[in-house]
């Protein structure tokens, strides 16, 4: 409802044009409330409401009517005007003062005071119809929300300035005396038991509302002190009454624990000592039950009456003992119900101890504590099985591997029990891992050990065949892939390790055992694939072909008959190239070497063949590991390092293959033309020679008067 120029008017109900009015007149501009809005104010919107209304009524002057040179006429009168008791103008010029009064009062007392006095009350007047009434309104405050006892609050009024609405509002801040209520405080007490001076009593009575002075501060802070001091004590009783019901109740249950173990103790004494399984299962029963089932250390007289009877049973498997066990485990797991899986139970701990003593005594080959354990771990006589599991690991099973590893004889085979124990448990695989390296470790130490050992043998290959191979063999099929699981790089490390101890044996090989180192060196790679296809060629080249070469050599060279040892090599040789059909070209290329050098020396006292060399090294000795371990990837060889599985050094080399090839001999004329190259001289088969020199790759044959230069392929057809 709201005021305007032509009476009263309200707003539009839900739904209707909410800028309209029912007297038609548009509310342009205006900002309107919502329901709840109007309905919920803050702390201070009545005061400020009637402060408003207070000033425009003081004012008395309406807006149109101070263009006729007339006042407003306020609200408690306008009844009388409109029932035609004279006009609202001398109205309110008549009781101009009246206003002014009743205006003060409506500032202090807001719109209570403002609906008195439109009902005719006047200021100073009791209430009531005998006016016998109070004369000054009981005084109530709105507290600010989380305003305490005793708080002061603090109100702010802004005045708009008429001149700026940018610039800053001036604050004035008013602050109201703290409030007293000395009856809730004595009323609090009362409640509590505190009994109360009577006199303070009186003194609350006799408070108006509002009203304080010293006497009623001091009272009221004396009694609010006892009342603090009243609030501790109570609570410390409650603690203390607490305290004692947690002691009445923990003497209780120490009595009945008493009561239980007396129970439990009479009726052993009346059983005995010497009791069978049939009893024992009895008592077990009585243990897992009311009332010893809840004495704090239960599980242990449980393991410690049954141990005896499990241990027995233990040791004398068979279906009953097996069957009592697992009745015995299904009783204790009533007893186990909040064990932690952290820590092992008393049940738990008795078997894996029996476990244990079983592990130490066995010692069988393929069946036993390996089956045993696992047949265990899965059996229901074990409470907390993967607990159990992962302690049996550490402390059992581990141990028995590294036995096992450190008895194991590589030249009997792979032992199949590593492999049993390392996929019949739940292994971490850090202990997986460490396990491996102590069988690499012990393939390392076995493969270093045969060549110094085979060192002093006279028979290598056989020796080789009967303790190497096997080792070899399960390595190959076992061990590498299991170490390569866990370090692959682990397993090219015991490879090098093999090369670089056959080097070595190969390096001090006496020439007649030679053809023993080449038979080995052949079967590591086309038996096991231990060296690599270049390895083997630079380890045939430098430790076997070439010192046999260079033996033959200076057999002729110090006037000894060479033809009795190459008849020997030559078998052996032509033995190899039918097993490695690979090798035939190479082992081939040698023997004709061999036959190239003796009819060479025999008649010019020189050798024609040069031999594959590694930087003009026939022997590169120093060198010769690291080549090898390198597959031969030096970029800084000269041009007689030799090119894998070509068996060529140069292409002189490639000219004088393709003649011992084909039965004719290539061989030095000591002589050198005008540019200084060297003259070569080639006799065929039918008796015919020809001249020739190399330049490069390039073949130059002599025809006429002249070097041609011809394809090494066209070598055979140009005589």
């Amino acid at each position: 409802m709201t005021a305007s120029k032509g009476g009263i008017s309200f707003s539009a109900a839900s739904g209707e044009n909410p800028d309209k009015d029912f007297s038609g007149n548009e509310n342009s501009g205006k900002p309107r409330m919502g329901m709840m809005s109007m309905a919920v104010s803050n702390e201070y919107s009545d005061l400020e409401e009637d402060d408003d209304e207070a000033e425009d009524e003081i004012d008395g002057i309406d807006d149109n009517d101070a263009e006729n040179g007339s006042f407003g006429t306020p609200p408690y009168l306008k009844n009388q005007a409109q029932a035609g008791i004279g006009s609202n103008r001398k109205i309110v010029k008549n009781e101009s003062n009246s206003n002014l009064e009743h205006n003060s009062m409506i500032s202090q007392y807001g719109i209570g005071a403002k609906l008195l006095l439109g009902m005719g009350y006047k200021e100073g007047q009791g209430l009531g119809t005998r006016k016998n009434g109070i004369s000054v309104p009981i005084e109530t405050k709105l507290r600010p929300q989380g305003l305490g006892v005793g708080g002061i609050r603090e109100r702010s009024t802004k005045h708009e300035n008429d001149q700026s609405s940018d610039e800053e509002k001036p604050k004035t801040v008013t602050f109201s005396k703290p409030s007293y209520d000395l009856f809730a405080v004595i009323d609090d007490l009362e409640r509590a038991g505190v009994p109360v001076p009577l006199h303070y009593k009186e003194l609350s009575d006799s408070l108006s509302a509002g009203q304080t002075t010293l006497e009623v501060e001091q009272v009221y802070t004396k009694l609010s002190k006892v009342l603090t001091e009243v609030i501790l004590i109570d609570e410390k009783a409650k603690a203390l009454r607490l305290e004692i019901g947690h002691i009445e109740t923990s003497l209780a249950s120490d009595k009945t624990e008493q009561a239980s173990v007396e129970s439990l103790v009479n009726r052993l004494k009346v059983m005995g000592d010497n009791l069978g399984v049939t009893n024992m299962t009895s008592l077990l029963e009585d243990l897992v039950g009311e009332p010893y089932s809840m004495l704090p250390d239960i599980q242990s007289i449980f393991v410690s009456y049954a141990k005896a009877h499990v241990t027995w049973l233990f040791s004398s498997i068979d279906e009953t003992a097996i069957h009592t066990l697992l009745q015995w485990a299904v009783l204790y797991r009533n007893l186990a119900t909040q064990h932690l899986s952290t820590v092992l139970t008393p049940w738990d701990s008795m078997m894996l101890q029996l476990l244990k003593q079983a592990y130490s005594e066995y010692k069988g080959e393929n069946t036993g504590p390996a089956y045993d354990l696992r047949f265990w771990l899965d059996s229901p006589v074990i409470i907390d099985s993967p607990l159990v599991e992962q302690i049996a690991v550490d402390e059992t099973v581990i141990p028995k591997v590294k036995e096992i590893i450190a008895l194991w004889d590589l030249s009997s085979g792979f032992d199949s029990r590593i492999l049993e124990y390392l996929s019949e448990y739940a292994w971490d695989d850090s202990l997986r891992r460490h396990v491996v390296d102590i069988v690499a470790d012990k393939y390392q130490a076995v493969f270093s050990q045969f060549w110094l050992d085979l060192a002093s043998l006279e028979n290598a290959w056989a020796h080789y065949e009967h303790e190497m191979k096997p080792v070899l063999e399960h390595f190959c099929q076992m061990g590498a892939i299991l170490i390569a699981q866990y370090h692959e790089k682990r397993v090219d490390s015991l490879k090098q390790v093999m090369i670089s101890k056959l080097v070595r044996f190969c390096q001090e090989t006496p020439t007649d055992r030679l053809l023993d180192n080449l038979s080995m060196i052949l079967d590591l790679q086309y038996s096991f694939g231990i060296v690599s296809l270049m390895q083997l060629e630079m380890l045939m080249l430098f430790t076997v072909l070439n010192p046999m070469i260079r033996h033959l050599r200076r057999l002729l060279e110090v006037g000894e008959n060479p033809l009795p040892l190459f008849h020997t090599w030559q078998a052996q040789l032509a033995s190899l190239s039918r097993k490695y059909p690979d090798m035939e070209a190479l082992l081939l290329w040698y023997t004709n070497t061999a036959i190239s050098d003796m009819h060479s020396f025999r008649k010019n006292r020189t050798f024609a063949v040069p031999l594959p060399s590694y930087n003009h090294d026939e022997n590169p000795e120093s060198e010769l590991e690291l080549l090898i371990q390198s597959e031969g990837k030096d970029n800084h060889a000269s041009t007689y390092a030799f090119a894998a599985l070509d068996l060529i050094v140069t292409f002189k080399d490639v000219v004088q293959q393709l003649c011992v090839q084909n039965n004719a001999v290539f061989q030095s004329t000591l002589h050198r033309d005008a540019n200084m190259n060297e003259i070569w001289e080639i006799k065929f088969m039918d008796g015919k020679t020809t001249q020739c020199f190399i330049s490069g790759d390039v073949l130059w044959v002599h025809e006429g008067l002249d070097f041609v230069p011809i394809d090494v392929t066209e070598l055979l057809e140009f005589h």
